[in-house]
């Protein structure tokens, strides 16, 4: 709770105190503490961070269908508790981009295409497919 949070606030001025000279600690204006992010709070983050992509994919007529499982396995691949979201980057290129770039590369994809990114097979890695469109 709020006592645990007032314990780690004064734990962590003390080492402040104990670190740098009073001069520049009266400099600083504030300190902010900032939680660890959860595991949950990382998936729309990489929602966030593929939209870029996302723009990429549009200029060559391309849609990026992504399933919850496939943005699960990113975010769990870039949960790092220390690093917060840093490593989900990494993880988002090596799980999506670099894979999906290699469909690409093959020929797998042309403009008009929605590609359906999803969990499968052994090591569960990501999958792509064209989604088809269903006959009325």
């Amino acid at each position: 709770g709020s006592v645990d949070r007032e314990k780690v606030e004064e734990a962590v001025e003390n080492e402040l105190r104990k670190t740098f000279r009073p001069e520049f600690l009266n400099r600083i204006d504030e300190i902010i503490f900032f939680n660890p992010l959860t595991r949950a709070q990382l998936v729309p983050i990489v929602e966030i961070q593929l939209q870029r992509f996302r723009g990429l994919l549009a200029d060559r007529e391309l849609e990026l269908e992504i399933s919850p499982a496939a943005v699960q396995l990113i975010a769990e691949r870039g949960y790092d508790p220390t690093y917060g979201a840093r490593p989900l980057k990494r993880s988002i290129q090596k799980n999506l981009i670099d894979p999906l770039a290699n469909t690409l590369i093959e020929g797998r994809f042309v403009a008009g295409d929605t590609i359906l990114a999803d969990v499968n097979g052994p090591g569960r890695a990501i999958v792509f497919a064209k989604q088809v469109e269903e006959a009325a």
